[in-house]
């Protein structure tokens, strides 16, 4: 039989399990309709969105270390500083932007992309891309030239997400397997 000290508890704790309940389902709602920011999905270009015209994008990807040169494979910190909208036209739009990767030996990379939202021209039409990013430099001793062009063709297929794919080239220099052949050029999907 309980007591009726307990029945506080039973009953707070009752109530916390419903507000985390509601609060996981409003979490899952909302996660349908988020998208990614306008310039990358994982690292990549692959999404439909470009940034807004004269809006710039901040970002800040935090994955670094403390010494001054990040460990063999791991990521550097990425400062995304700023992407920023073009053109002010609804049916082609272009965006431009520089990010800056702490720890490494030449941080400054850009990128660019031009392209038509989907739905620009005629009801159902997909989004049409072409761009470029991780363009870098090359020194005598350390090289961040990856220099990347890629296409990409996306559709929004409502509750399910957005699908997006393309085919890339890039640097034969610097995009190499593990035992050092090129590997510049592939395909792209998300």
């Amino acid at each position: 039989m309980l007591h009726d000290s307990c029945m506080p508890a039973t009953s707070f704790a009752l109530k916390a399990r419903w507000v985390a309940a509601v609060g996981f389902l409003a979490l899952v709602v909302a996660a349908q309709t988020a998208h990614a920011t306008s310039s990358t999905t994982f690292w990549t270009p692959m999404t439909l969105d470009f940034q807004p015209y004269g809006v710039p994008h901040l970002g800040f990807d935090n994955y670094f270390t403390l010494s001054k040169a990040a460990p063999n494979g791991a990521f550097p910190m990425d400062i995304t500083s700023p992407t920023i909208g073009l053109l002010p036209f609804k049916k082609i739009q272009a965006e431009a932007g520089v990010d800056y990767f702490a720890n490494t030996p030449h941080p400054w990379l850009y990128n660019f992309k031009i392209g038509t939202p989907e739905n620009s021209f005629f009801k159902g039409q997909p989004a049409i891309e072409i761009g470029t990013f991780l363009l870098g430099r090359q020194t005598s001793t350390d090289r961040s030239d990856y220099d990347i062009v890629y296409g990409l063709v996306g559709k929004s297929f409502g509750p399910v997400g957005r699908f997006s794919a393309g085919p890339y080239i890039g640097n034969h220099a610097t995009l190499l397997s593990s035992d050092g052949k090129a590997e510049n050029v592939g395909y792209m999907v998300a």
